[in-house]
């Protein structure tokens, strides 16, 4: 029957020969799909040029480019004719055509193509970041692939702008919607937003605890709470979205240009933006890889360029990147033996490529990494002479290369510093009333389930020289230091800190994974130390977290099925983070071991403590990827805090101690392990370089 639904039965049906490997078949159910849908739609139908498209790529795939080239070139006719250009969803059709421009030799038209393939895709970015709440910007996010036709084709200036444009704007847009709320003289939107915080925090909540609820319908009871609690933020998170679009103003993101970032860059430093993407290898076949954009000042001339032109560094497959990353983490953790030819080799696929196109008298590298190279300390990679990079780079971290002018300071007249140590985690915390526990029987979530059977946490006398020396400095530094220790390091007292210009935390951190192997019960998951317990939670803002005083008697309540004070029950997760107040925190140091870590999303960072600690507002950020020495630790955050505050300049205080600490562990151990305890701190900072 020629009906338009018969056709998209076929093309459906031509799909599925397509992924079975039978294209005689699915050609001829395409050609099929197409006859029809020209004659009852007509030519100029976006149905019929969707057909078009569909037939083209199985030739394409079978390398049969002269077929492919003209269906696919009148496939774009009309739909550019019946969308235009800038429609979001034509950035797959433009992409798709790049890519067939590759393979028959015409780079020219490809360059184009892909041109147009950025405007649509930044298109429908805005209206996406403009109307929606954050799972929808995160889903939007998750199905783009805006770095790989021009990472392919190496184009760096188009390049460039798309991933300024692009990498961390979920986040980003996030912020921008409360700024903007914060600074409106419009009461009903300052409601939204405060509304949207309490729900916030209401969610952490539900999604960190067991309520009290019991019997056969308690899971259906908990999962409609949580339905309900999600749409109510969804919807607040569009209200507030829509403020920014309803000011007519165009994201932040996406205004934002190449020059303005090389502005705010030294002529000795360089800008590093990494991606991993996608390469087209011809025949619809690709390969994941990293590359690199180097942004110098705008004076500045890397090799084979012009002063100011953007360079793209490809770097490899991901598969070998990662292979190596992963023996890496397991070598810095300590669970294998480390060999100094890992970190060579890291050197040399990671960071070679680049030092050929460095420009001459760069001394600082300003990283902004992506994916899995966020768990990868770059000081602690070695050269053929067997030196740290630190050695011959001061080394800075950034989420993304906007944060250079977008960055937050602390207000100089806010010199509070308040420093919190060795919990403990055995004792309920000091606030009275706040550990106050609800024994009930709870019929658990297989989402939520927790076992936390056999997890202790140590106590941590060590940091308490931390705190103190920061206590003891605090009115050499002009500040007004207080330190909460013991029974009083509480979660309730660090939610209740507003906006100190140092927060110092000195306790354990925690990642856990979102799924269980299903050939094993149970799995390392790096909490506190090797203690092995399965552990189920779908969001990474709530899988990563701190623990305070009281939190030994959570995980053992926990296990019980018991309920413990949400606000103060010792486990500070990502997601509470998130919705504390440090818009006007300078520094926020965590001194712990697993601070840094979390879940890489490629192009938006590392959901988990760093993204919640952003979210809340602090400009500076000092995390660690691995376990950490007591002893180094504290003889490390001394001298940090020393030149930091006598230079502020935090990431560069902490590259200098950390090249001085590296140097000095190699010279009394060995490469490795100096490495192992002197690289796991990183500092991520927003703002721009200082001089």
């Amino acid at each position: 029957m020629e009906h338009p639904d018969t056709a998209s039965v076929m093309d459906n049906l031509a799909k599925s020969y397509r992924h079975m490997g039978e294209p005689d078949k699915a050609e001829q159910l395409y050609q099929q799909s197409l006859k029809i849908r020209e004659k009852v739609l007509g030519a100029a139908h976006s149905d019929t040029a969707l057909s078009m498209k569909n037939l083209a790529l199985l030739y394409q795939g079978s390398g049969n480019y002269a077929k492919a080239e003209p269906l696919f070139r009148k496939s774009l006719e009309v739909m550019e004719e019946v969308f235009g250009f800038a429609y979001p969803p034509m950035a797959d059709f433009y992409q798709d055509f790049g890519f067939l421009m590759i393979e028959v030799g015409h780079g020219d038209q490809a360059i184009s193509i892909a041109r147009k393939e950025k405007r649509a895709s930044e298109a429908g970015l805005g209206t996406i970041l403009s109307f929606t709440s954050e799972r929808q910007r995160m889903n939007f996010q998750r199905k783009r692939h805006p770095y790989d036709l021009l990472a392919t084709l190496g184009d760096a200036n188009d390049l460039a702008g798309i991933v300024v444009h692009s990498k961390g704007v979920i986040l980003d847009s996030l912020l921008e919607d409360e700024l903007v709320a914060q600074e409106s003289k419009d009461p009903a939107t300052k409601r939204v937003l405060e509304h949207l915080r309490e729900e916030g925090r209401r969610l952490a909540d539900l999604d960190t605890t067991f309520p009290s609820i019991s019997g056969r319908d308690a899971s259906a009871k908990l999962q409609a709470n949580r339905r309900q609690l999600e749409q109510k933020i969804e919807d607040l998170q569009r209200a507030l979205a829509r403020n920014v679009a309803s000011l007519g103003l165009v994201r932040r993101s996406l205004r934002i240009t190449v020059p303005e970032v090389q502005t705010l860059l030294t002529k000795h430093a360089v800008l590093l933006e990494f991606i991993r993407y996608d390469h087209y290898l011809g025949k619809l076949a690709f390969e994941p890889r990293y590359g690199v954009v180097l942004l110098g000042s705008l004076n500045i001339a890397s090799n084979n360029a012009k002063p100011g032109e953007p360079v793209w560094v490809p770097l490899g497959s991901a598969e070998a990147i990662e292979r190596n990353l992963e023996e890496y983490g397991a070598a810095m953790r300590g669970e294998k033996r480390g060999e100094l030819s890992l970190l060579r080799t890291l050197y040399t696929q990671l960071f070679e490529p680049i030092q050929k196109m460095l420009p001459k008298g760069i001394t600082t590298l300003v990283i902004s990494p992506d994916a899995e190279l966020n768990f990868m300390s770059f000081a602690t990679l070695v050269n053929e002479q067997d030196r740290f990079l630190a050695e011959q780079y001061t080394i800075k971290y950034v989420a993304c290369g906007r944060d250079l002018v977008f960055g937050r300071a602390g207000k100089k007249g806010s010199r509070r510093l308040a420093a919190f140590a060795n919990p403990a985690f055995g004792e309920k915390p000091a606030i009275a009333g706040a550990s106050a526990t609800n024994a009930v029987h709870l019929a658990m979530l297989t989402t939520d389930q927790r076992d936390y059977a056999g997890v202790t946490l140590a106590p941590l006398p060590n940091t308490l020289q931390e705190a103190e020396f920061l206590r003891e400095r605090s009115s050499a530094w002009n500040m007004q230091g207080v330190m909460y220790a013991g029974a009083e390091a509480t979660e309730a007292e660090v939610k209740a800190v507003k906006s100190p210009y140092i927060l110092h935390l000195a306790t354990h951190g925690f990642f856990l994974p979102d799924t269980l192997p299903t050939n094993q019960p149970a799995m390392d998951t790096r909490l506190l130390g090797q203690e092995r317990m399965p552990v189920v939670l779908q969001n990474p803002m709530q899988r990563s977290g701190l623990a305070f005083a009281g939190a030994q008697l959570t995980l053992d309540a926990w296990k019980h099925g018991e309920t413990p004070n949400p606000g103060n029950d010792g486990i500070l997760t990502a997601q509470e983070v998130g919705t504390m107040d440090l818009k006007e925190t300078w520094l926020v140091v965590l001194s712990a071991c697993d601070t840094g870590v979390g879940e890489a999303r490629a192009g938006e960072g590392v959901l988990g403590l760093r993204r919640g600690f952003i979210q809340a507002g602090a400009q500076n950020l000092l995390m660690t990827l691995w376990p950490v020495s007591d002893k180094w630790t504290v003889e490390m955050m001394k001298a940090f805090y020393e030149r930091a505050l006598k230079e502020g300049d935090a990431s560069g205080a902490l590259a200098q101690v950390q090249r001085d600490y590296l140097v000095k562990l190699r010279e009394a151990k060995d490469p490795v392990m100096a490495a192992r305890l002197a690289g796991p701190f990183i500092l991520t900072f927003q703002g721009e370089t200082p001089k």
